[in-house]
Formats: C-alpha cells, structure tokens, sequence
C-alpha cells in the first residue's frame, strides 16, 4: 500500500440490502481496494454482521459498525457523522453498495488534494449501469452509460461563488473524497439543521464543503453505479409519492433550508435566497440533477476515457445478483466470457 492509498477511507452507508452489501464487498476484495473501509449499517436488525461472519474477504481491510435503525433522516445524518468520527484518515469518499468504485481515480483524486492544501475535495466521472427492456437485477441486458455533462470544478476564490457556480447547474459532488476535517464540518453542520429531507441534504453539503474552500473534477471515473434497484423505505415513500406532492413539499421546506443556509456559511439569507434561488427552483422542477445519454458514443467514450471503467462494468456484470430469483452464491455467477473480454481491456490500455 503506498503511502497516499494509506491516507484514504472508504465510508460505506449501507440499510437493509445484504445481498448488495455483500456483492460490494466480494467485488472490493476481488479487486483488491487498497483502501480502508468502515462500513456503516442503518439497517432495521443487525443481522449483516451474520452475514459477513459467513463470508471471507482476506484481501481488504474494513470495520463494520451497526449505528441502530435509519428511520428519518436525521438519524441517517448522525449515523454518518458517527462514522466520520470514528475515521482518522485524511482523505474520506463515501459510498453505496450499489456502486463499483475505480481506485486509480480516486487515487488521483489523493494526489491532487496533496499537492493543493486551498482544496477541500475532489472528484472524476461517474457511469451507470442500467437494465434493458425493464429486466431488473438479473444477469444480462445491462448496458453501461455515463452522464453527457462535463465535469465540472469549482475553483472561484470567493465562497458564495463557488455556492453560485455550484446551484446554477446542480451536480451531485457527493461521492467526491474529501479532506476529512471538510465533511466532518458539513456532517455536523447537517445535523444541526432543521433539514429532514435527503434530497435537500445534498444541496446543505455541497454548500458547507464549498464555502470551506475549492472541489476539483479531475479526469477518469472514480465509480460505476448500478441504477435500478431497491430503494430504502423511506426513499421508497417519497418515490410512491406524484411528483407534484414531492415538489410541493420541498418547497415548502426551503425557508428553513435558507436559513441553515446562512447560519453554515455566514452569508446573509436574502443574499443567499437572491443568488441561489433561480437554480434551486430549477432542480426542483426537473426532479433529478441526473441525465444520462444513451448513445453507443457515450458508452464507447467511456471506455476509451477508463480502460478501468469497462474492468468494474465487465465484473458488475457478472455479479449481479439476481434478488426475486437466484440465491446461489457470488463466486457461480462468473461466466467464461468475462475472461476472454479482460483481452478487450489490454487493447484499450494500449490504444
């Protein structure tokens, strides 16, 4: 482990999806992620804790804590800062066990942060995987697709620039790896705010960790996540509610969101409601910061940008674990046409 791989955790925030949580895992160990891991569980029981006694990962190195149930927000929001707490290392990325992190970026990530203190996170691509003709969680017809929207840095001098920047076209810098006094701040920050929605909670840490200095998008793609799948109950009540209901209801929040705005970053509210409000009330009408272009350039652009990409897409894959029909185990789902595709991959290294 080189001595930047050791300033890096991994804050894994996992609730009720044991089969995901396991597959990430067999997936890091495969891959050998030269990272710490904390894995963070939310989850109505502890009963993960029997799961990973079952299982034997010997080539990554992680802690599991059981925090009690995530059953509002807020105590998903403690359940984090806990985490963070517990964490000594410089650099922290959090993650969910639906994604397929890429080390080398986010090693670069590390690297970058080294060399410029004014930095307080940085970032590369992400990609998806999505299912084909609604064939959820079983083992073929996914495809593999990035986001058409450059990455973009946020480099101003000045904090409410930044904020502005950021709000004008929202993108999620939430699976960045930061310093870690950085998103200890925005975590405790959050939890004393009036917010209880997740969907705001992301605007109030993007807003903390850019007030405290700049967030850098460097190139390559730090994960690959796999879309689709089971929500949370709490995520799924929001998702069964219209969309109109949703949008309603966040609106109604936002005065109180304005006002932890301005406590977090020392801005004065009206300021903050004059700059940033045009930007906050169009994320709110398109429902999602998230678009996804679904050509076979994006997905052929993405290959050629990450050899490493298509490594964690080919493996995703393959382990895909099949929740409404297949049990078995993890290591039977690989099939011999993987190894054969790993020959696609040296092309590309080369190309």
């Amino acid at each position: 482990m080189s001595n930047v791989e050791k300033k890096i955790t991994i804050l894994l925030v996992i609730k009720d999806r044991p089969e995901f949580s396991i597959r990430w895992l067999e997936y890091a160990n495969q891959i050998k992620i030269p990272f710490d891991i904390f894995i963070a569980d939310g989850s109505s029981c502890n009963n993960f804790s029997k799961e990973l006694d079952k299982s034997v990962f010997n080539d990554i190195k992680f802690r599991y804590r059981y925090f009690g149930f995530d059953d509002s927000p807020k105590t998903y929001y403690r359940k984090i800062l806990s985490a963070l707490k517990m964490i000594s290392t410089d650099y922290i990325m959090l993650a969910d066990d639906d994604d397929f992190l890429i080390p080398s970026s986010i090693i670069s990530s590390a690297n970058f942060l080294n060399s410029n203190p004014d930095y307080v996170a940085s970032g590369a691509y992400q990609a998806g995987i999505f299912p084909k003709n609604n064939q959820m969680y079983h083992l073929k017809d996914y495809s593999l697709k990035t986001s058409p929207y450059l990455n973009h840095s946020f480099e101003s001098k000045d904090g409410l620039d930044r904020l502005v920047d950021c709000f004008k076209d929202f993108r999620s810098i939430f699976y960045d790896l930061y310093r870690r006094d950085t998103i200890l701040k925005a975590y405790k920050d959050l939890c004393n705010s009036k917010v209880d929605d997740l969907f705001l909670h992301e605007f109030i840490l993007a807003a903390s960790c850019l007030v405290q200095g700049k967030l850098k998008k460097c190139n390559g793609i730090s994960l690959v996540r796999q879309h689709e799948n089971p929500l949370s109950s709490y995520l799924s009540t929001i998702q069964n509610n219209d969309s109109q209901s949703n949008l309603q209801i966040l609106r109604q929040k936002l005065s109180d969101f304005y006002e932890d705005l301005s406590l977090i970053t020392n801005i004065e509210k009206a300021l903050l409601k004059v700059k940033l409000e045009e930007g906050i009330e169009k994320i709110l009408l398109q429902g999602s910061s998230i678009k996804v272009k679904k050509s076979i350039y994006s997905r052929f652009y993405l290959y050629m940008r990450s050899p490493a990409a298509l490594l964690a897409y080919l493996k995703a894959k393959f382990l895909v674990v099949s929740i409404n029909k297949n049990k078995s185990n993890i290591a039977n789902l690989f099939m011999p046409p993987y190894h054969k595709l790993k020959d696609v991959i040296g092309f590309l290294k080369n190309y």
